[in-house]
């Protein structure tokens, strides 16, 4: 096959093998996948929603070295997108794990409640659950933050890690508050815990735009495969096996009409 004979079989067979790669990816999708999507677009927004600074900070020496290890509540007014990065400051180079309870509405930490652990292995908070909450209740708070740090700073959740946020998950969310919870060390901060209530970016609203546009066009259907994809990866790379969450796929077929996907030409 001479050179001229090779492009023209090229131009020709590039242009056909998308074709049949769009046709195959321009099906209508299912309702799991609408699901699916809805709960992938939900946690894509959530998480530029939080939009953590990943700098490190300085903080006040004096200040840092004077927090009441028997512990106390201290107001502050700092911004939700940097305050990760402050309490990690706030952490680095204890020996002891240390805990930190922030409270936060509009997108601004407005005080915090941290004390120390018996030693470089646990730490537990010296105020209840019910405390916490009234606390949070009192401030008008629409989120909670959790922070415990690693002295050997070793940013991955243990299994208890993991427990523990389940657990404060479940109680602030179920008192309409939601709930984030990060490990942190040597300055810097890992986010293993999303608990997020309902209202919080209602995934009704994903899935009732979802629904409109399936099936409107095969170009539509392959845009929402793509994105599909690409946001699916996204918050399973984020909700990992070593996470506490409950962005569960799940809970939401429920909020799917009884029409099903599969009915639209």
């Amino acid at each position: 096959m001479d050179s001229a004979t090779l492009i023209i079989v090229i131009i020709v067979l590039v242009p056909l093998l998308y074709l049949f790669y769009f046709w195959v990816n321009s099906e209508i999708l299912t309702d799991d996948e609408i699901n699916e999507l809805a709960c992938s677009q939900r946690f894509w927004d959530t998480y530029n929603y939080l939009g953590f600074t990943e700098s490190q900070f300085e903080v006040n020496k004096e200040f840092k070295s004077a927090l009441n290890k028997n512990g106390q509540l201290y107001n502050c007014n700092e911004s939700l997108n940097n305050f990760p990065a402050v309490a990690s400051a706030l952490l680095k180079g204890k020996k002891h794990e240390w805990i930190i309870f922030a409270f936060a509405r509009n997108k601004m930490v407005y005080s915090f409640y941290t004390n120390k652990g018996n030693d470089n292995q646990s730490v537990a908070p010296n105020l209840s659950s019910d405390y916490l909450n009234k606390i949070a209740k009192d401030g008008g708070a629409d989120m909670v933050l959790e922070f415990h740090n690693h002295p050997n700073a070793v940013l991955s959740a243990s299994q208890q890690d993991i427990i523990s946020a389940n657990y404060f998950g479940e109680i602030f969310t179920n008192n309409s508050l939601n709930f984030s919870a990060f490990v942190s060390g040597a300055g810097r901060f890992h986010q293993y815990g999303w608990w997020f209530t309902e209202t919080f970016c209602d995934i009704t609203n994903y899935l009732e735009r979802i629904k409109k546009e399936n099936g409107t066009s095969r170009i539509v259907n392959f845009d929402l495969r793509k994105e599909l994809k690409r946001k699916k990866y996204f918050k399973d790379f984020r909700l990992n096996s070593n996470s506490a969450h409950n962005f569960n796929v799940t809970l939401y077929n429920q909020r799917l009409s009884p029409t099903a996907s599969s009915n639209r030409s």
